[in-house]
């Protein structure tokens, strides 16, 4: 492959002034960082939790759908994600509910974290600090601080790490640290292949970068890997600053494959699991096949083989935020700053 942009350090520096792409080098180490912390605060639990509720919006929630997609198979009570200001109706004093908010500034998260005092739910804070640390210390609850980053999306691995941290102190699921730990040396290893200093020719992430240049992502993945779906939209959306949708199948074979007949300049992108039964296998493959006979348009395939559940949900977040990274430099474009998000945020305030 021909050397371009994502091979020129000069370049690089300049459209990344702030630094995400170092942000994103360090994830292995900052998904350790909350492990190593002295500040952690025990949760007394004086009641039985019948119920798990993670409270967040944008790059902090989506830590929360990890921990879900990770641990789905083993919690024995039900776990959700709210992004909302409002909490559910069957939220109650036998609910643990995390508030997470990289900030501690977020409008909805603090509605909701003071919804649930009132209802006398179990409560925890995960954040920088903010409004939401004082509300803890005035209430009396405890919290989790993690150490700033570039940005709330660049926290993704250090909230993982401390929500599962929440979990482990709460009783609810045992061998949670270890495998953070475990998960941490599977991205560790990964960082060699897709750092920036990896040129074009040897490095895959900067070639599905390439290949998403001239046409918008959708993105699809089995519901268990919706978390990895989800963080890429997303990223595409903050770093690269191009419009994305994801869904999930099978679901998506019963109704959103029908609007392939009419799309024009769009990529498919399909994240797979190394764990597919061949029942799964058949329906992504199935999917793709159908796509491609309708438009002629060959999906993109996402496979990070990993040893652990954990690491493969992070594993292939880790090389897709380094191809939103990438795509943002191909287009030119800064990929830190959130002008509209901030502007959006000040008239909810």
């Amino acid at each position: 492959m021909k050397k371009g942009v994502l091979d020129n350090p000069r370049v690089i520096a300049r459209l990344d002034p702030s630094g995400m792409l170092g942000a994103i080098d360090r994830s292995p180490e900052l998904l350790l960082n909350p492990l190593s912390m002295e500040n952690r605060q025990r949760i007394t639990i004086d009641r039985e939790i019948e119920q798990i509720v993670f409270g967040g919006v944008g790059g902090s929630a989506i830590a929360a759908d990890v921990i879900i997609d990770w641990l789905i198979e083993r919690l024995k009570i039900p776990a959700v994600v709210v992004r909302d200001a409002r909490l559910p109706r069957f939220v109650n004093k036998t609910t643990l509910v995390v508030a997470l908010s990289y900030s501690g500034e977020t409008t909805e998260t603090l509605s909701l974290y003071k919804a649930a005092t009132s209802r006398g739910c179990l409560a925890f804070a995960i954040s920088t600090g903010g409004r939401l640390i004082d509300l803890c210390r005035r209430y009396e609850r405890p919290f989790l601080t993690i150490r700033p980053s570039v940005s709330p999306r660049s926290a993704l691995y250090q909230m993982v790490s401390a929500c599962s941290i929440v979990l482990k102190e709460a009783g609810l699921t045992g061998r949670l640290l270890p495998a953070v730990g475990e998960a941490a040396k599977e991205v560790s290893v990964l960082r060699r292949l897709y750092t920036s200093t990896n040129d074009s020719s040897g490095n895959k992430a900067k070639q599905f970068a390439y290949s998403l240049k001239d046409n918008l992502p959708v993105v699809y993945a089995l519901q268990r890997m919706g978390c990895v779906a989800r963080r890429f939209k997303n990223q595409l959306n903050e770093n690269s600053k191009v419009p994305s949708k994801f869904d999930l199948l099978p679901e998506s074979g019963h109704n959103e494959i029908e609007a392939w007949h009419e799309a024009n300049n769009l990529t498919p992108v399909l994240i797979r699991d190394s764990g597919e039964s061949a029942f799964e296998s058949k329906i992504m493959d199935g999917f793709r096949s159908t796509i491609k006979k309708a438009t002629k348009t060959e999906a993109l395939d996402v496979r990070i083989r990993s040893k652990s559940r954990l690491g493969g949900l992070l594993c292939p977040i880790f090389f897709l935020d380094y191809v939103s990274i990438y795509l943002a430099f191909l287009r030119g474009v800064d990929p830190t700053p959130t002008a509209l998000i901030k502007e959006f945020r000040k008239s909810i305030t």
